[in-house]
């Protein structure tokens, strides 16, 4: 039932809807060889792998973020509870709002023992895989690492790419050197 028209200015799903069905938009153009997305292609034809969310860095990032929600409910509910002595909190009673301040302050080890937290402005805490996504004749995607961005605990951050291991894209050939400028 999804269909990315409902949503025209969506870029991410533009994008993710270019790249399963090897088609360009008219503002959004991967790939000029590609025929015109319409919006009516269908999820359902699609290679099921394509999906497969057991090993996708997605849901790593969505198991997380879950991980951190529950542990600022669970933060909120003791608050409460302290405050009403032990009268009975319904999730219904907490508003979002509620949650920014103490999502800030989360701070624990996820299933894979990786430390998450986040900073004063919420960001998480961490450093970043750059990826390449190449799409496969047979239509599976192939992300490839291809650098990191790493946090460091001053303001700054470095990043890190292997030129050598991008796969580029017919219409580009090259990184642009901006003599470390960003």
């Amino acid at each position: 039932m999804f269909n990315p028209n409902k949503y025209k200015n969506d870029f991410l799903q533009k994008q993710f809807w270019s790249q399963v069905f090897k088609c360009s938009w008219e503002e959004y153009i991967l790939d000029e060889a590609w025929k015109r997305c319409t919006g009516k292609e269908k999820l359902k034809d699609l290679n099921i792998d394509l999906f497969d969310m057991n090993t996708s860095r997605h849901s790593y990032s969505i198991s997380n973020a879950v991980y951190a929600i529950a542990h600022v409910l669970h933060e909120m509910y003791c608050l409460q509870t302290a405050k009403k002595k032990a009268a009975r909190v319904e999730l219904h009673d907490i508003h979002a709002w509620q949650l920014n301040s103490l999502l800030r302050k989360v701070h624990f080890n996820n299933t894979a023992g990786e430390e998450v937290s986040f900073d004063r402005n919420g960001d998480l805490n961490a450093g970043y895989d750059i990826l390449n996504w190449a799409i496969l004749p047979n239509n599976t995607p192939l992300p490839t690492q291809v650098g990191y961005l790493e946090a460091q605990i001053s303001t700054s951050e470095v990043i890190v790419i292997s030129e050598e291991a991008i796969v580029w894209n017919t219409r580009f050939n090259q990184v642009r050197n901006n003599g470390g400028k960003t």
